[in-house]
């Protein structure tokens, strides 16, 4: 599932302000319009060294980081596929990852403007409230910290978020939960004045791997007195194991 934002009043926005942050996501451009098209821009406004426009360029198909003054160009979309796309803000540089579905991700820098203190995550659409995306988006996570290489590929793999160190807000576009925050932060997002569409397209995410099963073994190879359980721990699948006695001694993590 995802949520198409194809209009400037479909666009959503927050207050943020952090001083070092990951957005990333999955994005399709259904169409080349040929005019910039926003995925997301993190700004105060459209003054000098004021912004960061993530969005493909005039032409309607490259896509990168436009500033004030520079930018940065990554790949040029093919209209009808699946991105994975990222920017990580540290004290010093943007960084750019993109890659197709199934691709290598790429990951290209940019100098952060010195003045450059931003106020609002736009998601959608963009600071100069037009240039609205052209399709439909998913997956999307927000981090108050600069991600590893690595785990931004992991991250990719998940509508929901993975790591939950540093989590700020966690957006999946599904229906439900449409534009809600799953992080358990409340970051709600400010909708500009129509609900993006529903759409049943969905990102070619990693299948989910199934956690092992639950074992309960009684007078096993231990003795007849033996009673021990396993149980997958709920998120990351890994194994408890406990025996009778650490359960009567009031072990409670299931």
């Amino acid at each position: 599932m995802s949520l198409i934002f194809d209009a400037q009043n479909k666009g959503m926005s927050i207050a943020f302000n952090a001083p070092q942050w990951t957005v990333l996501g999955w994005a399709k451009l259904t169409a080349d319009v040929n005019r910039y098209t926003t995925i997301f821009d993190v700004s105060s406004g459209t003054g000098t060294n004021a912004y960061m426009q993530f969005s493909t360029n005039s032409g309607g198909q490259l896509l990168g980081i436009h500033l004030s003054s520079t930018g940065l160009d990554s790949l040029t979309l093919t209209p009808g596929a699946w991105y994975r796309v990222a920017i990580r803000r540290s004290a010093s540089q943007f960084t750019l990852s993109v890659a197709t579905a199934t691709g290598t991700v790429s990951h290209g820098t940019l100098a952060v403007p010195a003045a450059y203190a931003p106020t609002t995550l736009r998601i959608g659409y963009s600071v100069w409230q037009d240039e609205p995306w052209n399709g439909p988006l998913a997956g999307f996570k927000v981090y108050t910290a600069v991600l590893s290489d690595a785990e931004v590929v992991t991250e990719f793999t998940r509508p929901e978020a993975i790591r939950t160190a540093d989590l700020w807000a966690s957006y999946p576009f599904d229906s439900p939960p449409g534009t809600a925050d799953t992080s358990g932060n409340n970051r709600t997002l400010t909708s500009g004045g129509t609900t993006p569409s529903d759409s049943a397209d969905s990102p070619p995410y990693a299948a989910p791997v199934p956690p092992p099963a639950s074992v309960l073994n009684i007078g096993t190879a231990e003795g007849q007195n033996y009673f021990k359980l396993q149980l997958a721990r709920p998120g990351d699948g890994s194994v408890i194991t406990k025996t009778l006695a650490e359960l009567q001694a009031g072990y409670t993590e299931f």
